[in-house]
C-alpha cells in the first residue's frame, strides 16, 4: 500500500506483530522508524497528517530500570505452572536473552556445559557456560514434558504459549508489570551482590568486552563464569529458601503437545 494510507490501525497491527516475534524494545524501535518517515513527510506535504500520537510507544520510560525484588522472584518461582516456571528458572539461573533460551536444544548441552550458538551480527551471548545443578534440573524436567522435542521448551511456538501463560500468571497474580527481559537485568543484578567480578558478569550474559580488553585479553572464562553462575544459584536458593515445599515445578504439558 502507499505510505500516506498508511493509517494508526495498520501501525498498531505490525507493532503487534513485531512485539509478539521479537519482544517490546524490537516493537518501539519499529515504531521510531515509522515515526521518523512520517515526520519528514509531514514537512514536504501540508495535507498529511500524520497517524502518530502519543501513548504508542510499548515500554515505559523507566521499564529498563526494573528488578524484580526477593518477594516477586519467590512468586514467579513457586507460584507458575510447568513450561513458564522452568523458562523463569533458567532465564533467572543463565542471565541469557529470550531468543537463546527459545531456541535452546538439548544437545546444545553437552557434559553440562551449554555450547551457545552464535548468530551472524549478533549482540553476544555467554558462549560457553557450565550450567550449575539447578540448571541441569531445570533440563531434565523439560525432557520429561517434551522428550520427543529437539528444543528445551518444546518444537511448536513456544513464544505463543509462555506469552499466553505469562498473560494468565499476571491477571491471576496482580504483580507490576514485568517483562521477560527483567530476569536477565535481574540476574545480573544478582550476581553483583553475590560478589562477582563485572568483567565475568558482563561475560557470562555476553556483554562484548571494549577497548584494549577486546583486543588483548582472549582468555575464554569458562572457570570463572561457571563459579559466577553457582553464586548465583546459591544466591537464588537463598532468595527462594522461604518456601523449600514448592520449589518443584508442577508439570503441565501444553494442549499442543499432548
Amino acid at each position: 500500500m502507499e505510505f500516506v494510507d498508511v493509517r494508526r490501525k495498520h501501525i498498531t497491527a505490525l507493532l503487534d506483530q513485531i512485539e509478539d516475534k521479537h519482544g517490546v524494545r524490537q516493537s518501539d524501535y519499529g515504531l521510531s522508524i515509522i515515526s521518523g518517515i512520517c515526520s519528514w513527510n509531514a514537512k514536504r506535504d501540508e495535507d498529511y497528517s500524520t497517524p502518530i500520537v502519543r501513548g504508542m510507544k510499548r515500554q515505559g520510560k523507566n521499564d529498563r530500570d526494573r528488578v524484580l525484588t526477593d518477594a516477586e522472584i519467590r512468586t514467579l518461582w513457586n507460584e507458575t505452572d510447568g513450561l513458564l516456571c522452568n523458562f523463569i528458572k533458567l532465564a533467572l539461573l543463565t542471565g541469557q536473552r529470550k531468543d537463546k533460551l527459545l531456541t535452546m536444544r538439548f544437545d546444545d548441552v553437552r557434559n553440562s556445559v551449554w555450547h551457545i550458538p552464535t548468530e551472524e551480527r549478533e549482540k553476544g551471548n555467554g558462549e560457553q557456560l557450565r550450567l550449575p545443578t539447578m540448571a541441569l534440573e531445570v533440563l531434565r524436567e523439560q525432557r520429561k514434558m517434551y522428550p520427543d522435542s529437539q528444543h528445551v521448551f518444546g518444537d511448536v511456538k513456544p513464544v505463543t504459549r509462555l506469552k499466553r501463560l505469562k498473560a494468565e500468571f499476571d491477571a491471576k497474580h496482580g504483580m507490576a508489570a514485568w517483562w521477560v527481559h527483567d530476569l536477565r537485568r535481574t540476574a545480573r543484578t544478582l550476581m553483583a551482590a553475590a560478589g562477582v567480578s563485572d568483567i565475568v558478569a558482563e561475560l557470562v550474559l555476553g556483554h562484548v568486552q571494549k577497548g584494549s580488553q577486546k583486543v588483548y585479553n582472549r582468555h575464554d572464562y569458562l572457570d570463572e563464569k561457571a563459579n559466577a553462575l553457582k553464586k548465583l544459584a546459591a544466591r537464588l536458593t537463598y532468595i527462594i529458601s522461604e518456601r523449600k515445599d514448592r520449589l518443584t515445578c508442577r508439570p503441565r504439558i501444553p494442549p499442543a503437545i499432548a
